[in-house]
């Protein structure tokens, strides 16, 4: 997976030619590597699946309240809409540069590992120490930039140490 992404990203560099060609052959590159699922479990009888699915509304709705049914986002907006990610799915987190995908995608990851969800973070435009210092960021709730010039009272490094502490645990 780390070898085509690193290869995808060499080549969105380059001239790829029409951009909708080339999103729909990266899109089938993802697909292939990514997808875990066997042929049998995506082929059913319509009436089986409605069957296996009605079980699974009936379930969702005896747990009122609940609007994650897949792994959250962390992201209370984002989880609402999508009711969290689900088993099977493949997401795309894309933007213009600067515009939080590291962040964001970060976020996810650590609610993910939180809930005790396996995660490998993997960043081809960031070092792990620009990672780990928007990671404790987060945990701690202190603002990054405060953290990288080291601006920070007693009380935030206390909060930081604590946000290690628990950052290690995952």
């Amino acid at each position: 997976v780390i070898s085509m992404c690193q290869t995808i990203a060499t080549e969105g560099y380059g001239n790829v030619g029409a951009a909708n060609d080339w999103l729909q052959d990266v899109d089938g590159r993802v697909h292939s590597v990514t997808r875990r699922e066997s042929v049998d479990k995506n082929v059913a009888l319509l009436g089986v699946a409605a069957a296996e699915e009605t079980k699974r509304i009936g379930q969702r709705k005896s747990n009122k309240g609940v609007l994650v049914t897949g792994m959250t986002t962390g992201l209370p907006t984002l989880d609402a809409r999508l009711r969290g990610m689900q088993t099977g799915c493949k997401y795309t987190l894309a933007a213009r540069p600067g515009h939080g995908k590291t962040s964001s995608a970060l976020c996810m990851a650590l609610s993910a590992s939180a809930a005790g969800h396996p995660v490998v973070f993997c960043s081809l435009e960031m070092p792990r120490d620009q990672l780990a210092l928007r990671a404790l960021s987060q945990e701690a709730n202190i603002d990054s930039q405060k953290l990288a010039t080291g601006k920070i009272t007693d009380e935030q490094f206390k909060e930081l140490t604590t946000a290690c502490v628990a950052l290690g645990k995952l």
